[in-house]
């Protein structure tokens, strides 16, 4: 996964009309990533996520509305209210 990022970050480095961040590493990693990464830096983590098997859960659904809305088409009410669910889920579990 680091070697993904860094050469997406490489790539954007040399693309020099593109504009932003370029430096944290973390802007350059896959959203459906990041629960790999948690559950393989468990130590780090295990006191605010409750279970490793509950991260990839939540993070998977989560996933699903933002691809969706990533390529330009609307989310439906009920897809807004399960994403909230899930937000809402995730804010209380790591106590935001």
């Amino acid at each position: 996964m680091k070697k993904f990022a860094d050469e997406r970050r490489d790539a954007a480095l040399k693309d020099s009309r593109l504009e932003g961040e370029t430096t944290d590493l973390h802007g350059f990693v896959d959203f459906g990533n990041i629960a790999r990464i948690i559950v393989n830096n468990w130590d780090h983590f295990r006191a605010v996520i409750p279970s490793q098997h509950w991260l990839p859960q939540r993070m998977e659904e989560i996933e699903k509305s933002r691809n969706f809305i990533a390529h330009n088409r609307m989310l439906l009410p009920g897809e807004f209210q399960r994403l909230y669910m899930y937000i809402t889920d995730w804010n209380s579990v790591v106590g935001l």
